[in-house]
């Protein structure tokens, strides 16, 4: 499922948050990540407008955690549409940890971890919904 920061300005985004399986190229189905896709500049890179190479996709990808939808908060002011945080469910499934849920806070711009709230409890890691600011 596609999230988009639509509250933007606009109804088009340049980026789109989404659940991906098989995450950097692994064989593995259980291999999940958060994905944020510039489609502006893959938009441009198809143009011709920036080098074949350019970054269009960033992953975010924990090895044996399960991650479900991604949701996108903006920051209050925000200064750019992927300034904010996407909040996701996961399920930590290594040996040590099995059944572990956490909601894992990720910078949308740097798509680096920077929190984590454990459960106290094994929680369902899929949800479904959007962010609408008051």
């Amino acid at each position: 499922m596609k999230v988009s920061p639509l509250s933007w300005g606009s109804s088009e985004s340049c980026f789109a948050y989404a659940l991906a399986y098989h995450a950097l190229g692994s064989e593995q189905y259980e291999d999940m990540g958060v994905v944020k896709i510039d489609m502006c500049a893959a938009t441009m890179v198809a143009n011709g407008d920036l080098p074949s190479n350019s970054t269009t996709v960033t992953v975010f990808h924990q090895a044996q955690v399960y991650t479900g939808e991604p949701l996108f908060v903006p920051r209050p002011g925000a200064s750019s549409e992927d300034d904010g945080t996407i909040l996701v469910v996961s399920m930590n499934v290594s040996a040590s940890t099995t059944g572990e849920t956490a909601l894992l806070a990720i910078d949308a711009l740097t798509m680096q971890q920077v929190a984590r709230i454990t459960a106290p409890f094994p929680t369902a890691f899929e949800f479904h919904g959007q962010y609408i600011p008051r």
